[in-house]
């Protein structure tokens, strides 16, 4: 009996224990599942045109595309960059600059990039151009760097050069003059007269070749004439969409350690939508002007379009640096999504000016020794008594 009953314990510690190693092991294959992968962020160039069709070394030309974010991802600090991959071409830029900055960040369309360009020197032919586009995102908390390369090509002719009439020269022709013929009783052969000598002048003589434009035949009454080209396609408008602009206002020029200062924050919409939901983060790790009197968030009404809120607020001088900096960071959404834009401001510190006491030598400006005074007998002193102070 006591055998059937051991057997039967064993049995059941052991299925306890098989269901155990079950329990545990479930956790651990779903902690090892992967997720999914994100996926990178990529932009868009629709629409790229070049203004005129062929580009003429020396005239300026034009390159504009829209440029689209279709990913998840919001993009941030976007510049582009015009580049020629022909070695022997000079490209340069009529504003000056090769690289556009567009700040803000967002999704769907970004920006309507127009680059203004020039050839200072390049020969005849296909030449290939190349568009940067670096730019920067976040995925789970980490910024990464993104960069495309997008290439094209554009058409370049160079300028016939005008050619000048050259005056051209009758050259001088001399003849040898022929010896006459003597007659004799006995007619001989006499050897054929020689060729007459031409002595050109040392001149070079320049041919030039002149082309005539000839004129197209018009087309007859049985030609129908070739139909117009359609008319261009109008480019396709971008959504709308908000922009904020931050501004500090009523800054004092400079300031000081502790002081307090009274500055208003101005935020204007200068989009065709208006902003909901705008809220100011003022940072305080890095600031040496940090807002007092409210907390760091201030929150500002809807803005709608083309119009403009100011709020003030005072601020306290932290630190003993050179310049007082204030960061602030403005979050808004509109019809396309939350967004948001940074503004910064960076006002002189003034520190007290310390004026050192001005030190001595003692063995600069020696010290006068007092004269020696005599000594008044004691007699004397005794008649000065009596009669009232005498010498």
């Amino acid at each position: 009996m006591m055998t059937r009953l051991s057997l039967f314990a064993l049995g059941v510690i052991a299925l306890a224990l098989a269901l155990g190693q079950v329990a545990m092991a479930a956790p651990l294959a779903q902690a090892q599942t992967p997720g999914p992968t994100p996926t990178a962020a990529a932009l868009t160039i629709e629409e790229l045109r070049v203004t005129p069709d062929v580009v003429v070394a020396g005239d300026p030309f034009r390159v504009v595309f829209n440029l689209w974010n279709r990913t998840e991802f919001f993009i941030e600090q976007l510049a582009v960059t015009v580049k020629d991959l022909d070695a022997d071409a000079l490209l340069t830029s009529t504003t000056g600059v090769k690289t556009t900055y567009y700040n803000q960040p967002g999704r769907g369309a970004l920006a309507v990039v127009e680059l203004r360009l020039m050839y200072a020197s390049a020969a005849a032919g296909a030449r290939r151009l190349a568009l940067g586009l670096d730019y920067i995102y976040y995925v789970g908390g980490q910024r990464i760097s993104g960069r495309q390369i997008e290439t094209l090509s554009v058409q370049v002719m160079v300028p016939t050069p005008t050619r000048t009439a050259t005056p051209t020269f009758t050259p001088t022709v001399t003849f040898t003059a022929t010896p006459t013929r003597t007659p004799s009783a006995t007619p001989t052969r006499q050897p054929p007269p020689a060729p007459p000598t031409v002595n050109y002048p040392a001149t070079q003589i320049i041919l030039l070749q002149t082309m005539t434009a000839q004129a197209r035949p018009a087309p007859s009454a049985t030609t129908p004439a070739p139909p117009p080209p359609p008319p261009p396609a109008p480019p396709r408008p971008l959504p709308a969409r908000s922009a904020v602009v931050v501004e500090f206002a009523g800054a004092p020029p400079v300031v000081a350690p502790g002081q307090i200062i009274t500055m208003a924050l101005a935020v204007r919409n200068i989009g065709s939508v208006e902003a909901a939901g705008v809220i100011a983060r003022f940072d305080t790790t890095e600031s040496a002007l940090i807002p007092i009197g409210q907390s760091t968030q201030w929150f500002l009404n809807a803005i709608p379009p083309a119009a403009q809120v100011e709020l003030a607020g005072q601020f306290y001088v932290a630190g003993d640096g050179v310049l007082g900096k204030a960061r602030v960071t403005v979050e808004y959404d509109d019809v396309n999504g939350a967004r948001e834009t940074t503004a910064e401001i960076n006002i002189p510190i003034s520190q007290p000016t310390v004026v050192l006491a001005p030190t001595t030598d003692p063995a600069a400006t020696p010290v006068p020794r007092a004269a020696p005074q005599p000594v008044e007998p004691w007699w004397r002193r005794i008649l000065r008594a009596i009669f009232g102070g005498g010498n």
